[in-house]
């Protein structure tokens, strides 16, 4: 499903077509489940809760996206899902907490009920970076979706990846000629490959070693184009953990 494709269905979901919301529905049920188990930390199936939050949420998506915001409605459905899953966890503690302070047992026990300022300040930083790290989580199912167009895959960035710092900055000079180039992308997201002869001519940089560094030069032009890959970026530009100590 192509992203016309996808807005065309979203649109017309809106407007009360039930089978263009059953059609998103059932492309990203697998989307879903994996945003779940990512944000729960834990394998997940159809039969868990947390699976069935996901789903109404990414309903909720549908009925709330707009696509002129400039949203990716990838990442903006992650966003509802993540969200809609985190604030099931924190009604449920607080459930949990209230029973907890119910004055079954009157005595020095009923104390260990209520939480200090340092645990409540402990579990806000806990949050927050559960909230950070679902966000760069976020961006990579973004950037995998993308790569998938192409055949590539962001576990093989590190592998794909130069060894030397220089090698890896001139990719991403070369990359940036086809950021800035309308041609060079309208041809890339055409033929779903790199455009090489035409890149050397562009970039002034041998077919050689374009093709050499073309898979890691076509996964950094992709990351270029999208808005929302903010943290890859710097990420991809390390080389991933395996090189970034170099």
């Amino acid at each position: 499903m192509d992203e016309q494709q996808l807005k065309d269905l979203i649109d017309q979901a809106q407007q009360g077509d039930r089978l263009s919301r059953e059609r998103i529905i059932r492309h990203f049920k697998t989307f879903v489940l994996n945003v779940a188990s990512r944000v729960t930390k834990r394998y997940l199936t159809w039969s868990d809760e947390e699976s069935s939050i996901g789903l109404t949420a990414l309903n909720k998506a549908i009925d709330h996206f707009n696509h002129r915001f400039g949203k990716n409605f990838i990442s903006y459905s992650y966003l509802i899902i993540s969200r809609e899953i985190i604030d099931f966890f924190r009604r449920e503690k607080r459930h949990q907490h209230l029973s907890l302070q119910e004055p079954l047992v009157v005595g020095e026990d009923q104390d260990l009920a209520e939480e200090t300022p340092y645990e409540c300040d402990e579990a806000e930083k806990r949050y927050a970076l559960h909230i950070e790290q679902s966000e760069l989580i976020q961006e990579i199912l973004i950037y995998q979706s993308e790569l998938d167009q192409y055949g590539l895959s962001f576990e093989d960035l590190p592998e794909l990846s130069p060894k030397h710092q220089d090698s890896r900055e001139n990719c991403f000079k070369i990359a940036s000629v086809m950021v800035e180039t309308p041609e060079l992308i309208a041809a890339m997201q055409r033929k779903k490959r790199l455009p090489i002869a035409d890149l050397s001519r562009a970039s002034g940089v041998p077919a050689k070693t374009i093709e050499k560094h073309r898979k890691y030069i076509l996964a950094v032009t992709i990351c270029l184009l999208h808005p929302d890959l903010e943290r890859l970026r710097s990420y991809i530009k390390k080389g991933g953990d395996e090189h970034a100590s170099e």
